[in-house]
């Protein structure tokens, strides 16, 4: 009987343990699933950000991210990519300009621009809603 009681009470302490745990494990897998997602995106933006600069002239822009990222013809080296990002002037004032931009991605790090869509003088509420993550 003392044998049968110790076993499920060995049994209900594992339980409760692994109840507790699990969820914190999994909490961290999506953090640090989260975090590298973000930082391939920040090294992807990196690698454009020259293009960024021709395709806007120089302007200085801000809220660069990333919106789609598909493969072409379930050709596993090449990317179509499509990225936005809001231009500014002087001290992040207005005008405010978007741009949503398409590229593809050729194996050895080839970008090619395929076309860009400007909108200019985005009012200030829509590009602080662009921001947002």
């Amino acid at each position: 009987m003392k044998q049968k009681f110790l076993w499920i009470f060995t049994l209900i302490v594992c339980f409760v343990l692994l109840i507790y745990f699990i969820p914190k494990v999994s909490a961290f897998e999506t953090a640090a699933s989260a975090d590298r997602e973000m930082l391939l995106e920040e090294t992807l933006l990196h690698q454009l950000e020259n293009n960024f600069y021709d395709i806007t002239n120089g302007k200085a822009y801000f809220c660069e991210k990333i919106l789609n990222i598909e493969r072409i013809n379930n050709n596993t080296n090449s990317h179509k990519l499509t990225v936005q990002l809001v231009t500014y002037e002087g001290a992040h004032s207005q005008p405010f300009n978007l741009y949503v931009i398409n590229f593809t991605l050729q194996p050895f790090s080839i970008f090619k621009l395929l076309d860009v869509e400007e909108t200019k003088d985005v009012p200030i509420e829509k590009a602080e809603k662009l921001c947002k993550k």
